[in-house]
C-alpha cells in the first residue's frame, strides 16, 4: 500500500524516555524548533517513509477508532498545516500521549517525530507520527578515519520505527473523521511478533484498529484465488501447487497481511497474471495490502478435499496434502488418468 507523491513540509522531534520501574512516566524532552531539512536530509527522510509504506507485510490501512479532540488523530488533525508555533506546541501534546502509551519498561525509549505535508494524486494534506528507536554505529570519514556515533535513527539497516499517517483523502478534510484515512507501518508487524511493542503504538497511542472488513476481504481473496486456479489452463500438479500456495499464504505464512500482487508474482505463471488480476477484480478483492483475518474461512482451511471424476475424492489436512501428496496427469490408452503419489503406506480403510 504505497504512499505516492509524498511531500514533507516540516517535522519536529521529541524524545520519549524509558519508563522507570513501577513509576509514572518521565516527561518527554520537547523539541522547540523544526528539524532542519537540507535537500539531502529531506530526500532521505522522505525515502524512509515511502519505503516503509511500500512494505507489503508491515504496513496496512487501518480504521480510526479514537477520534476525540485529545486523541492522537484529533491532536494531529488540529495542527496539520497550521502556523509553525501551533504545530510545534501541538506536537508536544502528541509526544505526551506517546509517553503515556508506553506503559512499561519493556517498551524502548526513542524519538517521536511529528511531520506534515501532502501526498497522493491529487495532493492531499496529511499528518504523520513516527516512533523511532535509536542505535549506535560507525561513520567513515576522510582517509578512512572512523568515528563512533550514538543515537542514530532512520538508517536503512536498522528499521526500528513505526509510523502512523492520517491522510485527508476525501472531501476537503473538514469532515472529521470521515474525510480521513489512517495508515500504519510497524517494523514488528508480523503474526509471530505480536508483542506489546506493536499494540501500544497502533492501539493505545494512535487509536487505530483492524478494519471490520478484514475477514470479508480475506474470504474474498480465498474464494477468488480458488476459482481462478480451478478455471486456469494448468496441469494437475501445477493446479495443486497453486492451491497449496493459497493455503500456505493463509495458514502458514506468519505475515499478518495479504498483498494479492505479491501472491501473483511469487506463485502464478506470468502468462496468467492478467487472468489472476481479473479474478481479483471480479471478486472485489483489494489491490493493496489488507489485514489477514481467517475467521470466516477457518473451518475451510482445516481440511482440503480434492474432487475427481466418478465421484472420487481425496481428503485430508491441508498441510499433509501439501507436504505428502504429488499429483500428475497421464494419458493411458487414449484416456486421461490422474496419478496420485502419497508418501507413506496404506494404513487401513473406513
Amino acid at each position: 500500500m504505497p504512499i505516492e507523491n509524498l511531500q514533507i513540509e516540516r517535522a519536529v522531534v521529541h524524545e520519549i524516555h524509558l519508563r522507570p520501574e513501577g513509576k509514572n512516566r518521565i516527561t518527554p524532552t520537547y523539541g522547540d524548533a523544526l528539524m532542519p531539512f537540507p535537500p539531502r536530509a529531506l530526500d532521505t527522510f522522505r525515502s524512509r517513509v515511502t519505503k516503509a509504506f511500500a512494505s507489503d507485510s508491515r504496513s496496512a490501512r487501518m480504521s480510526i477508532r479514537d477520534y476525540t479532540p485529545e486523541s492522537a488523530f484529533g491532536l494531529g488533525q488540529a495542527i496539520c498545516q497550521k502556523p509553525e508555533e501551533e504545530f510545534i506546541a501541538g506536537s508536544c501534546r502528541i509526544a505526551d500521549r506517546l509517553a503515556d502509551a508506553q506503559s512499561n519498561r519493556n517498551i524502548p525509549a526513542g524519538l517521536c517525530v511529528v511531520f506534515d505535508g501532502t501526498a497522493g494524486h491529487p495532493s492531499r494534506q496529511f499528518i504523520g507520527i513516527m516512533k523511532a528507536e535509536t542505535h549506535s554505529g560507525f561513520q567513515k570519514g576522510e582517509n578512512l578515519a572512523v568515528s563512533f556515533l550514538q543515537d542514530l535513527f532512520l538508517t536503512p539497516q536498522a528499521k526500528l520505527y513505526k509510523i502512523g499517517m492520517f491522510v485527508a483523502e476525501g472531501g476537503d478534510g473538514t469532515d472529521f473523521p470521515g474525510d480521513w484515512r489512517a495508515y500504519l507501518y510497524d517494523d514488528r508487524m508480523t503474526a509471530a511478533r505480536r508483542e506489546d511493542a506493536a499494540t501500544y503504538f497502533h492501539d493505545n497511542f494512535l487509536g487505530l484498529e483492524i478494519p471490520e472488513d478484514a475477514a470479508l476481504m480475506t474470504k474474498r481473496f480465498f474464494e477468488s484465488a480458488k476459482s481462478f486456479i480451478d478455471d486456469a489452463d494448468l496441469d494437475p500438479q501445477s493446479r495443486v501447487d497453486l492451491h497449496n500456495a493459497v493455503y500456505n499464504t493463509l495458514k502458514t505464512d506468519q505475515r499478518p497481511h495479504i498483498l494479492p500482487i505479491e501472491f501473483r508474482d511469487n506463485n502464478v505463471p506470468v502468462h496468467l497474471h492478467d487472468a489472476f488480476d481479473r479474478a481479483m477484480e471480479k471478486g472485489k478483492v483489494s489491490d493493496g495490502a489488507f489485514v489477514k483475518d481467517t475467521t470466516e474461512i477457518r473451518r475451510r482451511l482445516r481440511v482440503r478435499k480434492l474432487n475427481f471424476a466418478h465421484n472420487l475424492q481425496l481428503q485430508g489436512p491441508s498441510e499433509a496434502l501439501a507436504e505428502h501428496v504429488r499429483i500428475s496427469g497421464r494419458d493411458i490408452d487414449g484416456e486421461r488418468w490422474t496419478e496420485i503419489l502419497i508418501r507413506g503406506s496404506l494404513e487401513g480403510e473406513r
